[in-house]
Parts: C-alpha cells; sequence; structure tokens
C-alpha cells in the first residue's frame, strides 16, 4: 500500500472525492489532523514513509527532503511553488507538479477585458503564476485592484484542486506523466 500525505489542512474535510479515488487505487491517505500548517518538526515526522505528499504552503527545503526518504512525487494544492525547493527535489529524484486552481482561467480572461476597454475595472486575488511577477501588467493597470488570495478557499475549486491532486498522484503510481509537472 502507498501512502499519501495530505498536508492541506483541508483535505479531509472538502477533498472526500480525491480522498475516495486515492483509496481505491489502494493509497493510504494521511490526513494532517491538526486544522493548521504542520511545524517543521510535524511536517518531517509524517512525511517520513510517505511515497506522495499532497502539499500545502509548508515550506519543502533540503530538511523536509531530507525526512521524506521514500519520496516519489510532490503535487502542490494549488500554484505557487515558492514553498518548494524545486533543485533539491529534482536533486533527490522527486516529481514535482501543481494543481492550478480553476480560476487562474477566468482571471487570465479578465486582464484581457480589462486591457480591451471591455471593463472597467478589476479586483482580483489570483495569478496565473504565483507569487505573480513584479512586472505582471495588471499591476500598470489603474483600474485594477489586488487582493488578499482568498477565491481559492471555495468549496467548488477545493473539491476540484483535491481532486486534481488526487488525479496527479494516480499518474505517477501508475507510471505516468501528472499534468501540470514543474520539476
Amino acid at each position: 500500500m502507498r501512502t499519501v500525505l495530505a498536508c492541506h489542512p483541508d483535505y479531509g474535510k472538502y477533498c472526500g472525492e480525491g480522498m475516495t479515488r486515492l483509496a481505491a487505487a489502494g493509497g493510504a491517505v494521511q490526513l494532517n489532523p491538526n486544522g493548521r500548517l504542520f511545524t517543521t518538526s510535524e511536517l518531517h515526522t509524517a512525511a517520513a514513509d510517505a511515497g506522495a505528499v499532497i502539499a500545502g504552503t509548508e515550506p519543502w527545503d533540503e530538511a523536509a527532503f531530507s525526512a521524506a526518504r521514500r519520496l516519489r512525487f510532490l503535487v502542490r494544492f494549488g500554484t505557487g511553488m515558492n514553498s518548494v525547493n524545486l533543485e533539491v527535489a529534482k536533486r533527490r529524484g522527486v516529481i514535482v507538479a501543481k494543481t492550478p486552481g480553476h480560476n487562474a482561467n477566468a482571471a487570465a480572461e479578465q486582464t484581457v477585458a480589462l486591457h480591451s476597454g471591455k471593463i472597467g475595472g478589476l479586483a482580483a486575488d489570483v495569478f496565473e503564476d504565483e507569487p505573480p511577477h513584479p512586472d505582471n501588467p495588471l499591476f500598470a493597470c489603474p483600474n485594477y485592484l489586488c487582493s488578499p488570495h482568498i477565491s481559492g478557499s471555495t468549496r467548488e475549486n477545493m473539491r476540484n484542486t483535491g481532486l486534481a491532486a488526487a488525479e496527479a498522484v494516480l499518474d505517477v503510481f501508475a507510471g505516468r506523466e501528472p499534468k501540470n509537472r514543474h520539476a
């Protein structure tokens, strides 16, 4: 049986379909029971025997990858990769992917509409690449408002992102290339 560590504190609450898919394929899902991000020592202990990790925003640095001695695959629950040391992952032979939120396409379409004058203003909290690049064209628009990142917290997005993460794990365990591979 392959152990999948779901670090995101709400994976068990909102991602039941993803957990069901993993269990049906023989995966043992280990949830984060804390209702918050793991501390460094909690993460190292929890990840020790995981073959795959569905990562939240906890730091995946040299020490975390070293503690996860059986890790083959890490999929980020979302798009931001700034908490994952991709060089260390690559050196250790860990495949890394991300699960872009299903709201990223809408943000790109809204950017085009804003620049073309089809809409008069835009407030958004999601970017195609996170963290956003300082030269993102939206930042030059006087009618753009950047707000705290909360749109990904809807039940629908959590469900869809959780399912996408589970599908990526199943792809890797079956020897297939995961969608949105980052390293």
